[in-house]
């Protein structure tokens, strides 16, 4: 069921150490085979989902990040007329690719930071220092004012 020895060897071991702690509890049910078969199969029923969940999130994150390279390599030969695709082309790495996942795609913080392996703090932190950046260089080129362009993230509840 679980397609993986490893994993039905955790499971079992989780069976029989929920058994063992509930020795007396099982020794009380009407049909001792029952139960135990009812707590197997309701840990195997479990880690499938946790299994399928983790693989949908692994899954999610891979197309997440071959979307990233995608936009990175458009980006440094995109010109969109105003400069902006230069400075973020021309931002450090992990500046760019939080700023193409956080404004382009659309991603959360939370998000983001599980794509790129980074803490959501650390994600926020790359993300004020870009558009700092960006802020410095589009005014700086008389270019755009980041308002208009690169809005900030809008902290929940803060209107």
């Amino acid at each position: 069921m679980l397609g993986d020895r490893s994993a039905a060897d955790e499971v079992a071991l989780e069976v029989f150490t929920h058994l063992c702690c509930h020795w007396a509890e099982a020794l009380e049910a009407p049909d001792f085979e029952a139960h135990t078969r009812t707590v197997l199969v309701g840990a195997v029923t479990y880690r499938v989902h946790r299994l399928r969940r983790e693989h949908d999130l692994a899954a999610r994150l891979h197309a997440a990040r071959r979307l990233l390279r995608q936009i990175r390599e458009t980006l440094v030969n995109a010109d969109g007329g105003v400069g902006l695709f230069a400075a973020i082309a021309d931002l450090p790495d992990r500046q760019q690719e939080v700023v193409i996942l956080r404004y382009s795609m659309g991603y959360t913080s939370a998000f983001t930071a599980l794509i790129l392996n980074l803490a959501s703090r650390t994600v926020d932190y790359h993300c004020r220092h870009a558009v700092a950046s960006l802020d410095q260089t589009l005014t700086g080129l008389h270019v755009l004012r980041r308002t208009t362009v690169i809005p900030r993230p809008r902290r929940e509840g803060v209107r």
